[in-house]
């Protein structure tokens, strides 16, 4: 990385921390609107969504996991 010299064995791990140093946050949850650098980190939140609907007596979440707008 040439912002903070880490180091990595994939691009495409330079690429997705690249993330962090540019603010960009592609990852978006369909229910709240919450965003996330990571799907990872988007996929987590959105546990909290379905353990809420879960604990109201409803079903899960669904739905995919894809970046919101991302500009090219």
């Amino acid at each position: 990385c040439g912002v903070c010299q880490k180091s990595f064995k994939q691009s495409s791990h330079l690429v997705q921390h690249m993330l962090v140093h540019s603010g960009e946050r592609p990852y978006e949850c369909g229910t709240c609107g919450r965003t996330y650098n990571h799907v990872s980190s988007l996929i987590r939140h959105r546990r909290c969504h379905k353990e809420a609907t879960e604990e109201a007596g409803g079903g899960g979440g669904g739905g995919s996991v894809a970046p919101a707008a991302v500009a090219t």
